[in-house]
């Protein structure tokens, strides 16, 4: 039986590198990509360091340090990484026709690549709608700022206020909430402070016209690029990925004093409905992947695999390749 290599699994054997799958599309030219890429990178990275600006000048620095607790700060740093380092691959590739950066670096750093486009294209769209499934609780949000701030990364911003003796430790009453753990103290002893989360209220239009933008980048990035559809060996990378973010959670828990989603807490909600909630996120993250999967590959399909290449690319001009990478074989469209 023929060996299969690491590399070949998720994608990045070497017969296909002259695809330049990451760096091109079939529907812009590599210059527009990378300026595309770049602009939402330049987007995201905004977003984040005036969030935290904002916070640090309005009396919450804290929150700083504990957004890299969230799930939905984390999947938001993975897209503006993302684009940041594809807007670099593609700007290369346009100026000299060659995957300037991929053929200096080791192979694994074009799995790594593959694994990152993979959770960049199926963990937005697990955020979106786990809060709006699991989080959201009406009405909409009546402060801009935090209206924007939520709908940019698609889920909501939450801020912490302890609670000793039934006595908020805020010099703001506005900061004071229902702790997230149950009233009875008893179950509270071995956690320390109690903490309350504050969820704004969100503007109509802001909801209509911004709510979703994580969502939307992924989107972009099904459609618009001319990369092949997700190696099946990524679905355990993605379910590895969850496993260590719930390790995150719980270390917060006892770390911080508190959950970073209410849905995680065994003392308020049972161990039982906990456990379903995790085995729900399972079954969701496996079928957003094979939808983003099955998007792709229609893309791949619809368009006949083509591909506009820069101008110094030698192959620019010859799509002699009309097959479909799936990390294990080449299969027609």
């Amino acid at each position: 039986m023929r060996r299969v290599s690491f590399a070949t699994l998720f994608g990045a054997d070497p017969i296909y590198d002259t695809l330049h799958r990451f760096e091109t599309s079939w529907l812009l030219p590599p210059t527009i990509l990378a300026a595309l890429r770049g602009l939402i990178a330049l987007y995201i990275f905004t977003t984040i360091f005036f969030i935290w600006g904002w916070d640090g000048t309005h009396g919450d620095r804290k929150a700083i340090g504990q957004s890299f607790s969230y799930f939905t700060w984390l999947t938001y740093w993975g897209l503006g990484f993302y684009h940041l380092f594809a807007a670099i691959h593609t700007a290369c590739y346009a100026r000299t026709g060659r995957s300037v950066l991929f053929e200096k670096w080791p192979r694994a750093c074009r799995v790594l690549h593959g694994w990152l486009y993979a959770t960049i294209t199926t963990f937005p769209f697990l955020v979106t709608i786990v809060f709006w499934v699991i989080l959201f609780k009406p009405p909409f949000y009546k402060e801009t700022f935090l209206g924007w701030s939520n709908v940019s990364y698609g889920l909501s911003r939450v801020t912490f206020s302890p609670i000793v003796k039934g006595k908020c430790l805020s010099s703001s009453e506005d900061a004071c909430f229902t702790p997230l753990h149950s009233s009875n103290s008893n179950s509270n002893s071995n956690l320390g402070p109690h903490f309350r989360r504050k969820i704004s209220k969100a503007n109509n239009t802001i909801q209509i016209s911004q709510h979703g933008l994580n969502s939307l980048y992924a989107l972009l990035e099904i459609i618009l690029p001319a990369t092949a559809p997700h190696p099946w060996m990524t679905i355990p990378v993605l379910i590895l990925l969850l496993a260590f973010y719930l390790c995150v959670a719980y270390i917060t828990v006892h770390t911080e004093g508190f959950y970073t989603y209410s849905f995680l807490n065994p003392a308020a909600n049972g161990s039982g409905i906990v456990a379903g909630y995790c085995f729900g996120i399972l079954a969701a993250i496996t079928v957003i992947f094979l939808i983003s999967w099955s998007l792709i590959r229609l893309r791949v399909f619809l368009t006949g695999d083509k591909r506009k290449r820069a101008a110094r690319d030698p192959l620019r001009g010859q799509d002699g390749y009309s097959g479909v990478e799936t990390g294990l074989r080449e299969v027609k469209p």
